[in-house]
């Protein structure tokens, strides 16, 4: 009971642990607005596209890893989760890299403009890489439990259709027509009723 304990522990300290690798330095990114970013200089939009880019790296690199994993189990359930996502991160990195040399070009013309417009590209690439590297992160695989063969019975109208050795010869189940036919407050026939009658 004990080592069970132990074990336990170790495996949601890991899990917490890992959960935080997909953050950037361990925070979540929050939305940048107008006025956040009218207080940036253009070297505080520099270093934060450069976090934002390396936390994309980091999330690619775990996001392989887990892929090898996956593979080496021969799980293609998981595969298939994680290899989706990964996709997606791959697509919003490029976004990401093309706006910030877009920006590292308005930078250097002082526009601030074109910079603002980029680091909100750049903001919007990282918080959809990171819910991405969630997603990748809750992907699960094929079950684990196996309950045994399926076995499938089923039985045939042997006057309808020719059976087979072993076969037994079955009545078939008639059901019962209804009398009654419907109508409406005014004495109108329901045609909706009535044409399935």
């Amino acid at each position: 009971m004990k080592k069970l304990l132990i074990i336990l522990v170790c495996i949601f300290g890991l899990l917490a642990v890992s959960t935080n690798v997909f953050a950037q330095n361990g925070e979540d990114v929050a939305a940048i607005d107008d006025a956040q970013l009218e207080n940036m200089d253009f070297d505080d939009m520099l270093s934060t596209a450069s976090g934002y880019l390396a936390n994309f790296d980091e999330v690619i690199s775990n996001g392989y890893a887990m892929l090898d994993e996956a593979r080496s189990k021969e799980d293609v359930v998981l595969m298939d989760c994680i290899n989706e996502r990964l996709v997606a991160v791959r697509g919003f990195y490029n976004v990401a890299k093309s706006s910030e040399t877009n920006l590292k070009a308005a930078a250097a013309s002082k526009d601030r403009s074109a910079a603002s417009h980029q680091m909100k590209l750049l903001n919007l690439s990282a918080m959809r890489c990171q819910s991405l590297a969630s997603e990748i992160q809750s992907c699960v695989g094929k079950d684990v439990d196996y309950i045994g063969n399926t076995i499938l019975e089923a039985e045939r109208n042997c006057e309808v259709e020719p059976c087979l050795e072993g076969e037994k010869y079955t009545e078939p189940e008639i059901a019962p027509v209804a009398e009654t036919v419907s109508t409406d407050q005014a004495g109108v026939l329901d045609p909706v009723v009535s044409s399935f009658q």
